[in-house]
């Protein structure tokens, strides 16, 4: 197998850079809209009535609205949606309102994070094998294709991802430079203000780097100067909503989804009576009743977990084949996720080759967006499809990693390397 894997690697090594990525785009660009025209995305009807169909959307819509001056009175989304995004869709609408330029919009988006990913993966390894694994699987996901045609952030989020990752790629964690600091700071901030998830990676990252440059007042002038997104997002709320952080939609979606089933498999009610019992808890009442039956609370959080990184794409629901589609690339993840564990606790005891600092914390970032899912449900693949990006690195440099270690015949080495000073 090491030999087989290291030929593939020599042979991709003779191809040019450009002619390759010229080919993936061609192939990535024909399955899209071989995907979109087979099940009518492209429709007129569809493209219009799609773009805002679902509750979400709408909400992204009204706050767009407000922003724009279209609507006088603060709408309640504002205080679940950040307004990166309903800016990004305000703003298009500026120019057109016609559903096909913001869709061409997404559509760009998503090519881009594609190639981004796709170079991150060889910044990381040096190896064309690598850019051929994570733009080809990368590709292949048509619940991404999908959600360019619907007015909903996991397109915006996976582009962010896909930069910070590239940027991720040319940076040298153990000695960040100012720039680095600032870009790799800034759009965490962004996707933070996009999907307010992403606040636990941000407070890592920069808790991270605070400490490693403790006495170097001026990165950490650059490092506050990259949280202005957030913090414009915070003063907002306050300005408008009263409420101090980026969002509520956590504490929503923990009083909607899984204080409510903990509610139901306790009681045994109704998922609907349960909500309507547990919709006036307070967050302390709410914290508390979840760890009142810490094995009940475990047990469903555990069990969204698993279902979400299991679903389908819920927007192919009219048609049988990519849904299913959908649901086997989802389990195949979840596989190869499974998988990684063995090989990620390898190259961490080794601590050389290409899994160096920057891939433990993809891996730990990825990790936090699939158990953060937990907290909601039915909600099919959208909750951890997000972490995309991060799974092309993985599956791109793990195996090539395990190769340098296990093969004679030594790969180029990565950008940057573990020592024993890290």
């Amino acid at each position: 197998m090491s030999n087989l894997l290291h030929k593939l690697v020599n042979r991709f090594e003779k191809m040019d850079k450009r002619l390759l990525f010229l080919i993936l785009n061609a192939l990535a660009i024909g399955l899209f809209f071989f995907v979109a025209f087979r099940y009518n995305y492209m429709h007129p009807d569809n493209m219009g009535r799609l773009m805002f169909t679902t509750p979400d959307t709408k909400q992204y819509q009204t706050v767009a609205d407000w922003m724009f001056g279209k609507s006088a009175s603060v709408p309640f989304a504002t205080t679940l949606r950040p307004l990166l995004y309903p800016l990004l869709l305000g703003s298009v609408w500026q120019v057109s309102n016609n559903p096909y330029v913001f869709w061409a919009v997404q559509f760009l988006l998503w090519l881009a994070a594609i190639n981004l990913t796709a170079l991150a993966a060889y910044r990381f390894t040096k190896q064309l094998l690598a850019v051929v694994i994570a733009f080809c699987v990368m590709m292949i996901n048509v619940s991404t294709m999908a959600l360019t045609f619907y007015a909903l952030t996991e397109t915006l989020v996976i582009f962010l991802l896909a930069l910070w990752l590239m940027l991720l790629s040319t940076s040298d964690l153990r000695v960040l430079k100012v720039r680095e600091i600032f870009w790799l700071t800034f759009l965490l901030a962004l996707l933070t203000i996009t999907k307010p998830i992403f606040q636990l990676p941000l407070i890592i990252f920069v808790t991270y780097a605070a400490i490693k440059n403790l006495r170097q007042s001026k990165k950490n002038l650059v490092l506050a100067i990259g949280l202005i997104p957030v913090l414009l997002q915070i003063g907002i709320n306050a300005n408008v909503n009263g409420m101090v952080g980026v969002s509520n939609i956590t504490e929503y979606t923990v009083k909607w989804y899984l204080l409510p089933q903990v509610y139901q498999a306790r009681t045994h009610v109704p998922l609907d009576d349960a909500r309507s019992v547990v919709k006036n808890f307070d967050t302390l009442e709410t914290v508390r009743y979840l760890l009142e039956d810490v094995g009940t609370t475990t047990s469903a959080f555990l069990q969204n977990v698993g279902e979400n990184m299991t679903g389908a794409c819920e927007v192919f629901g009219y048609y049988p084949k990519p849904y299913n589609f959908t649901r086997f690339t989802s389990i195949a993840h979840l596989v190869l996720q499974i998988l990684l564990v063995p090989a990620v606790i390898f190259m961490f005891i080794k601590r050389q080759g290409s899994f160096d600092l920057h891939l433990k914390l993809i891996y730990l970032f990825s990790l936090l967006i699939i158990f953060t899912s937990g907290i909601s449900f039915n909600e099919g693949d959208r909750l951890v499809i997000i972490a995309l990006p991060m799974w092309m690195v993985m599956y791109a440099c793990v195996p090539i990693g395990l190769l340098e270690h296990t093969s004679s015949n030594r790969l180029p080495a990565p950008i940057y390397s573990l020592d024993s000073s890290v």
